[in-house]
């Protein structure tokens, strides 16, 4: 029976067997889609999708929705999850089409590996169904178009907006390279932009990459060649027109430069509207991938500036040593091209320049508080507290005794207290500059202080490595959380006090029930010292700083990662939140900057500084921003509403 099927670039064309692995005679490509889906057993009574009947297979647990993909390895559904409610997309995979035993347990394997992918620009693996017939994956279901769909619908991306696509499933794909897992099928139409109302997108459009791991690690028959070209042990290798030359040799041996130079020809096609080397036959077209270079992106499109076509080239090199060294090298790079000048205004960082300078400390500054948004409190190595007259540009009180270094400082909003961990005490100045509250219990020095919204329970965290949970109006002790294994860097607490963080330099970030002092959870946190954390203002989400050089946002519901902001130079060592959606860092770089919390994107960077900073401070209305840290001084800058 003839059958009408699809090619993955839209070209229709008559064929006998839908799963036979016949290039398109149009552009070669060999993954399809049916126009008439043929019949599957276990079927249910017949549903009108879009005017095509389909007929939907029944799996336990899963309410079938409706098709939304098809390829060799099997189909795609939208489906709703019976025990929980939740639309998912639901992969369902034949095991004949995994060929022998030994490739069902491998797949089972692999899948279950690729769950450990947690990362707000990866599709989330929710469940693996590894025991019956069929086999299936539940996924994350993501409302929008692939970038296939969006190129074939709007033609070439702007500029700006294909660099950050780029440069967001290269931080997706870090991750997945972290994990030990690589994808070899990176191609547009395995990369969505949320868009839940479709077009036009949204103002800061998000990325998120699908099949992660299951796309490089499931194994086909020998006799299948639906998806793309095969190695002699028969393993999919990828779509041709993004395949690496080293992966037509031997794709078990790759590693993540596979997925660079896949994400060249895609960044090549976000640019220009064209696969690198379009046309040709399916021999053809890999002989070109092997030994020869595309016509360059700036001359399919002369507005490209030669910097990004130089990235493109580079993605595309040859052998492997020739390209970047990791994803995370090209975001970098990526972030570079997008502050130079050269792409739209809504991709390039304000530049920051301070409007003030503030100084008199004799150590470094270790803490900044803002009381309004006239007056500003700093603290440091000095044992200075030190209260600061933003108007008239002086210091006009100090607060303290003076006998020990200041390890941090915080304001109570709903009294206008002011507290400051002074050596091994918390200390309590009321709006008068008097000392009405000491807390002593910590057996060295006091480095982060957090309080609930009424302003009646303090948590403090020490470089004796506890956290404790206090009563102000009794001033003592209630709770204590630990140890960590290492100094406490950074605590916080949930607006009603049911809800403990706690960061520190063993590379930990830890939630806490503060009725019982019970560890609830660890986040999957980067290697190395965690170095500060702050609530977003609606408690749902926790901020985190990393000597890693990244800030990260994190859903305190589920610990999941949900964003990564990543452009400093050195590490991250303090943040603050700057309203509902944005975020201020600053790091050993000499650097602050300003991030939106939505995409991940920076809105803003300031340098002036001549050593590490390691404190910031915003003021009420979010209007001004404090930096200090190893060079004594305090300056102020005027953020961009």
């Amino acid at each position: 029976m003839t059958t009408l099927v699809r090619c993955i670039n839209g070209h229709e064309v008559q064929g006998e067997d839908p799963e036979a692995a016949v290039p398109c005679p149009v552009c070669g490509a060999v993954e399809r889609s049916l126009l008439t889906p043929p019949t599957l057993p276990d079927l249910r009574p017949s549903l009108s999708l879009g005017g095509v009947d389909a007929r939907l297979p029944s799996l336990t647990g899963y309410t079938l929705i409706e098709e939304i993909g098809r390829g060799g390895m099997g189909v795609v559904y939208k489906a709703r999850q019976e025990s929980t409610g939740e639309i998912v997309a639901l992969k369902v995979i034949r095991k004949e089409r995994l060929g022998g035993g030994d490739l069902v347990s491998r797949f089972r394997r692999e899948a279950l590996a690729a769950a450990r992918v947690q990362h707000p620009g990866v599709v989330r693996l929710n469940e693996v169904g590894i025991d019956g017939d069929p086999l299936f994956l539940a996924m994350e279901y993501v409302p929008g178009l692939t970038l296939q769909q969006l190129v074939e619908k709007q033609g070439p991306l702007p500029l700006g907006m294909a660099c950050d696509f780029i440069r967001q499933t290269a931080q997706g794909l870090q991750h997945a390279h972290d994990q030990g897992l690589v994808h070899r099928d990176i191609k547009p139409a395995n990369l969505m932009v949320i868009a839940p109302t479709g077009l036009p997108l949204p103002p800061r459009p998000v990325i998120k990459v699908l099949d992660l791991g299951v796309a490089r690690l499931t194994p086909l028959s020998s006799q299948d060649l639906a998806l793309t070209t095969l190695t002699r042990d028969g393993s999919v290798i990828g779509t041709p027109d993004y395949i690496a030359p080293e992966q037509l040799e031997d794709a078990r041996t790759v590693d993540g430069r596979a997925d660079l130079y896949a994400l060249g020809c895609t960044f090549y096609f976000l640019l220009t509207g064209q696969v690198p080397f379009p046309g040709g036959s399916l021999i053809q077209k890999l002989d070109k991938q092997r030994y020869q270079m595309p016509v360059p992106v700036n001359q399919v499109r002369q507005e490209i500036p030669s910097a990004v076509a130089t990235i493109v080239r580079r993605l595309m090199a040859k052998h492997p040593d020739d390209r970047y060294p990791s994803p995370g090298d090209l975001v970098g790079v990526l972030e570079t091209v997008l502050r130079t000048g050269t792409l739209p205004d809504w991709h390039q960082p304000t530049t920051l320049t301070p409007t003030a300078t503030l100084t008199g400390h004799a150590g470094i500054i270790t803490a900044l508080v803002f009381l309004d948004d006239k007056t500003l409190v700093s603290g440091g190595a000095d044992r200075t507290i030190r209260v600061w007259d933003l108007a008239a540009r002086k210091e006009k009180a100090r607060l303290g005794d003076g006998k020990h270094s200041v390890g941090c400082l915080t304001l109570a909003s709903a009294t206008g207290h002011l507290f400051a961990g002074q050596g091994v005490t918390v200390r309590g100045y009321d709006p008068a500059g008097r000392e009405v509250l000491r807390l002593s219990g910590h057996s060295d020095a006091v480095r982060c202080v957090a309080l609930t919204a009424d302003g009646k329970r303090m948590l403090t965290g020490s470089v004796d490595r506890t956290v404790r949970l206090w009563d102000l109006g009794r001033a003592s002790e209630i709770q204590r959380f630990g140890p960590h294994r290492a100094e406490v860097t950074g605590v916080a607490l949930s607006p009603d006090g049911r809800i403990a963080l706690s960061c520190s330099r063993d590379g930990t970030l830890r939630l806490w029930e503060t009725s019982n002092g019970k560890e609830v959870r660890a986040f999957g946190t980067p290697r190395g010292p965690a170095l500060a954390l702050a609530l977003t203002p609606d408690g749902l989400g926790v901020y985190s700083a990393h000597f890693d050089t990244t800030a990260r946002l994190w859903e305190v519901a589920t610990g999941r990662e949900q964003r990564r902001f990543g452009g400093h130079k050195q590490m991250v060592a303090a943040l603050t939140p700057v309203g509902l959606s944005r975020i201020l860092t600053a790091g050993h770089d000499q650097t602050i900057r300003l991030w939106d919390a939505l995409s991940g994107a920076e809105l803003a960077a300031g340098q002036g500084h001549a050593g590490a900073v390691g404190a910031v401070a915003v003021s009420p209305s979010g209007a001004v921003a404090a930096s200090a840290g190893f060079d004594q001084v305090i300056r102020l800058w005027a953020l961009p509403g």
